[in-house]
């Protein structure tokens, strides 16, 4: 396998480093991280005019059309530098999501303002439960004349505090099987009866507490068909992250704070219509600043895995602020 970088991914290197050498300085990210949203706008502003939001995002569709390798290319240089932006949560985990499931009409009204960074996007999936199967999500989402009404919780949802929507997996129906009846609705963050709550403790992008009471959302914002099914990648990169997160706090023996640098995802196959996704992952190397982890993720079976993973976390000096 050829893993020499082309010309445009050369070139998009050098652009990110000299932007981030610029731009990105060890006093910024603290600041951006000790401020209230852990985001800076300006910052942003810089960095969705280089077309980043909007990378791997179809032509068609206001973006670049570049491939997930660009895509990298970016993220390791942005790990490097601690680079602070809702990034992965709008462009990758949301984008992903309205391009797996969205009709073609939805697409088109909600990508472009993803992939000009005029909006920002959250994915919320993990609830009180804090499970990754089909049968943790309770929130209720009940359809009446034309919408539906929104009950429940969802907990370490990343940048929810400065997203203008939010992509909620919610439960329209419930049957035998858990998965049936899972849904997607985009949800505007300053609705009347969405309360975000942003969670302490934590290092890197805020993860927040959402509490949806009922809250009215227009059927036209349900993403694609009710209960088709559809699960983006989102999900397997959030559940690699905190499944990597436990195993280096379990390699130290204590809890302190750590920041994701780069997590790759090699995935395998598409998972079973209907199965659960588990993580596993082991750190398998420490230092004095960082861990190194690798891992899998799997839908009942370890041995035929739906992805495989390769991370790398810096190690925080002081003790995490809970």
């Amino acid at each position: 396998m050829d893993l020499t970088l082309n010309e445009i991914q050369t070139m998009l290197q050098a652009s990110a480093r000299e932007f981030m050498e610029d731009q990105v300085s060890k006093a910024r990210v603290l600041e951006i991280d000790d401020s209230e949203n852990g985001y800076d706008p300006d910052l942003w502003e810089q960095m969705s005019n280089l077309g980043w939001p909007g990378l791997t995002i179809p032509e068609e569709y206001g973006g670049l059309g570049q491939g997930w390798v660009d895509l990298g290319v970016i993220y390791e240089v942005m790990g490097n530098y601690a680079c602070p932006s809702p990034h992965l949560s709008s462009a990758v985990l949301s984008a992903e999501a309205i391009l797996g499931a969205g009709s073609d009409e939805q697409k088109k009204a909600l990508l472009e303002p993803i992939a000009t960074g005029q909006q920002i996007f959250a994915f919320a999936y993990t609830e009180p439960d804090y499970n990754w199967s089909p049968k943790a999500v309770q929130l209720q989402a009940t359809e009446s004349g034309g919408s539906y009404t929104l009950n429940g919780t969802k907990l370490f949802v990343p940048d929810a505090n400065v997203a203008d929507q939010i992509i909620v997996v919610a439960r329209t129906s419930n049957g035998s099987n858990p998965e049936d009846g899972l849904s997607m609705l985009v949800v505007d963050r300053n609705a009347p009866g969405v309360s975000v709550r942003t969670m302490t403790g934590w290092i890197g992008p805020k993860v927040c507490e959402i509490n949806f009471e009922n809250v009215s959302v227009d059927a036209s914002n349900l993403l694609g068909e009710e209960g088709q099914r559809v699960l983006a990648s989102g999900p397997i990169l959030s559940l690699m992250d905190m499944a990597s997160g436990m195993a280096i706090w379990r390699a130290m023996d204590e809890f302190s704070a750590i920041a994701t640098l780069d997590l790759r995802v090699d995935y395998v196959r598409p998972a079973r219509e209907g199965a659960s996704v588990f993580g596993r992952s082991q750190c398998y190397r420490l230092t004095r600043s960082a861990a190194f982890v690798r891992g899998l993720a799997h839908d009942g079976d370890a041995g035929d895995p739906v992805a495989h993973i390769q991370a790398v976390f810096m190690k925080i000096a002081s003790t995490a602020r809970l």
